[in-house]
C-alpha cells in the first residue's frame, strides 16, 4: 500500500522508516527492539503514533488540495464562457453557473428549483420536453435549438449523467447564445431578398431596354429597306415608263406593230419580274430566323449587296468584294445580313458626313485558322482614338441625331457574338476602319 504526498505515492515502508528514526530520535531512543518486552511495546507504539500522525498530516495535505481543485473548479465552472446547467429527471434546476443566470436574467438563487420551461418560449416546452426524454435514455449527448424568453435563441447540448446514488439520473446542459447570429442570419435574407428584388426590377428594366434597342434597330432597319427599295426600283419604274411612252408614240405614227409590241411586252415583263424578285429579297430579308442552319458566307455577302448595292452606286460609293474561299458556317443567315448591312451602311453615312472622294468599300470572305472571315474595311479616314472602344456600345453614336441613333452597331455585336457565337471587332488602317467578322466552321 502506498499513502499519497502532494502529486507523490509514498510507500507505507517508507512512512514506517521515517517514524521509527523519529521515535528513535525522541525520548525512547534509549529503548531497542529485542530488549524487555513492555521496553518494545512503548518503542513500537510510539512509532505506530508517528506514523499516523504523518499519514493525517498526508490526509490533511491532500484534503488541501482537493479542496483547491475544487475552489478552482468551481471559478471555472462560474465563469466559463458557456452557460451550464443542471437538471433533475423532471426538468426542475439543481446547479447553475453564473454566466447561465447573467444570460436568462435572473439571480442564481433564484433559478435553483425552478422549471427550466419558465425561461423558455411557451411553443418551446414541447420541444423541450422531448428533448430531455430522448437525453434520459440516448446513450451520448444531444442537440437542438429553442426560443428562450426576452426574445433569446440558443442552442442546447444536453448529456445525462448517474449520481452515484440510485436517483433517477440527471441532465447537464450547456447553452450557446445564437441571438445576434440568428438576427444577422435574418438581416442578411432581408438584405438578400431586397438584392433579389433590385435584380428583378433591374433584369425587367435591361430587358425593356433590350427590346428597345431591337424596337428601334428593326426600325431603323425598315427605313433603310425603304430607302434602299425605292433605289432598287428607280431605274427599272423609269424604264417601264419609257417603255410605255414609247408605245403610244409608235401607235400615234402608225409603226405599232405585232412584233414591236410583243419585244416589248417581253421587256416590261422581265423588268416586273425583276421588281418581284426585288420585293422577294426584301421581305425574306425581314423573315426572322427560327433555327441555326449552315450557310455560305461568300451567298450571304453577294445578298446582302443585292440589297443595299443601288443605294450605293446612287452615292457613287464601290463596293469590292475579295474572295479567298466560300467558308460554310452554322447560324441564322438573315440575323448576319443585317449585321453586315448595318456595317455598311455606318461606312455609308460615315463618307457623307466626311464628304470623301472616291469612296470606296472592301469586304473580304475567306478562312482563317479554322475560322471563317468576313472584313469590311473603308477609305473614310478611321475612327477616332478616343472612341475606338466605345463604337459597339447602345445609344453611343458621333452621328447627328437626325442621322443615327446608336444601335446599328451595338446589334450587329450582339447578333455575331451572343446569337452566333461568333467575334467581332474594329480597327484602323492606313486609310480608314476595318470591322472583322469571326464565324466557326461548320
Amino acid at each position: 500500500m502506498t499513502k499519497r504526498k502532494g502529486s507523490e505515492e509514498v510507500p507505507l515502508g517508507e512512512l514506517r522508516r521515517r517514524a521509527e528514526e523519529k521515535a528513535e530520535a525522541g525520548d525512547c531512543a534509549c529503548f531497542k527492539i529485542g530488549e524487555k518486552d513492555p521496553i518494545a511495546l512503548v518503542h513500537e507504539l510510539e512509532v505506530h503514533r508517528i506514523e499516523l500522525e504523518m499519514q493525517n498530516e498526508e490526509l490533511r495535505r491532500s484534503q488541501r488540495e482537493a479542496h483547491d481543485l475544487y475552489e478552482r473548479f468551481l471559478d471555472l465552472y462560474d465563469f466559463a464562457p458557456v452557460c451550464y446547467l443542471t437538471l433533475d429527471a423532471y426538468g426542475k434546476i439543481i446547479e447553475a453557473n453564473i454566466t447561465a443566470a447573467t444570460y436568462l436574467g435572473f439571480e442564481r438563487k433564484s433559478l435553483i428549483n425552478s422549471q427550466f420551461t419558465l425561461y423558455l418560449r411557451h411553443h418551446a416546452w414541447k420541444p423541450f420536453n422531448n428533448f430531455i426524454g430522448e437525453v434520459m435514455t440516448a446513450a451520448g449527448k444531444l442537440r437542438c435549438e429553442l426560443d428562450l424568453i426576452k426574445n433569446k435563441k440558443a442552442i442546447i447540448e444536453g448529456v445525462a449523467v448517474s449520481n452515484g446514488t440510485g436517483a433517477p439520473r440527471q441532465v447537464r446542459l450547456a447553452l450557446t447564445d445564437i441571438t445576434d447570429l440568428r438576427r444577422t442570419e435574418a438581416s442578411l435574407k432581408k438584405l438578400n431578398d431586397e438584392l433579389e428584388q433590385k435584380v428583378r426590377e433591374r433584369t425587367t428594366e435591361l430587358r425593356e431596354k433590350d427590346r428597345m434597342l431591337i424596337l428601334q434597330s428593326r426600325q431603323a432597319a425598315m427605313g433603310e429597306m425603304i430607302g434602299n427599295i425605292s433605289h432598287q426600283w428607280r431605274q427599272p419604274l423609269n424604264a417601264l415608263g419609257l417603255m410605255v411612252q414609247s408605245l403610244l408614240y409608235l401607235d400615234d405614227a402608225g409603226g405599232l406593230k405585232r412584233d414591236v409590241l410583243e419585244t416589248s411586252v417581253h421587256e416590261v415583263m422581265e423588268i416586273i419580274t425583276h421588281m418581284s424578285a426585288t420585293i422577294d429579297d426584301f421581305r425574306s430579308y425581314f423573315r426572322p430566323d427560327r433555327d441555326r442552319v449552315p450557310f455560305h458566307l461568300d451567298h450571304a455577302v453577294t445578298r446582302t449587296i443585292g440589297l443595299i448595292g443601288a443605294n450605293f452606286r446612287d452615292r457613287g460609293i464601290n463596293i469590292t468584294t475579295v474572295k479567298n474561299g466560300d467558308p460554310l458556317v452554322t447560324g441564322f443567315p438573315n440575323e448576319f445580313s443585317q449585321a453586315l448591312l448595318n456595317i455598311l451602311v455606318n461606312a455609308r453615312d460615315v463618307f457623307e458626313e466626311r464628304g470623301v472622294a472616291g469612296p470606296r468599300v472592301v469586304i473580304g470572305v475567306g478562312e482563317e485558322t479554322g475560322m471563317g472571315v468576313v472584313t469590311i474595311a473603308d477609305n473614310a479616314g478611321g475612327i477616332e482614338k478616343e472612341v475606338l472602344d466605345k463604337v459597339f456600345e447602345p445609344y453611343f453614336t458621333t452621328k447627328s441625331p437626325d442621322k443615327g441613333t446608336g444601335v446599328g452597331l451595338f446589334m450587329a455585336k450582339s447578333i455575331i457574338e451572343r446569337n452566333m457565337g461568333g467575334r467581332l471587332t474594329v480597327r484602323n488602317t492606313d486609310s480608314g476602319a476595318e470591322f472583322r467578322i469571326e464565324l466557326k466552321l461548320s
